[in-house]
């Protein structure tokens, strides 16, 4: 595991102490649960992509699934 740091408003830390303490729990442990919940949700950016692409036997339908794919895998080495 490693450390951060992280700035936070004076009202968001003291609600984030407020509820470590009311559960029992290190803040660290609240602070990750919530970046996991965060980051699970996240909505991954589709590529772009430009231009014509002259490959025989692509059409829209295949086109489609090979931007998919090509997206996840991006998504997958970030």
């Amino acid at each position: 595991m490693e450390r951060t740091n992280v700035f936070l408003p004076t009202e968001l830390r003291r609600r984030l102490a407020d509820e470590a303490r009311r559960r029992g729990r290190p803040q660290a442990e609240l602070v990750r649960e919530a970046l996991e919940r965060y980051l699970a949700e996240a909505v991954p950016e589709r590529p772009r992509v430009v231009g014509v692409v002259d490959v025989p036997g692509m059409d829209a339908r295949r086109a489609k699934a090979w931007v998919r794919e090509r997206g996840r895998r991006r998504v997958a080495r970030a």
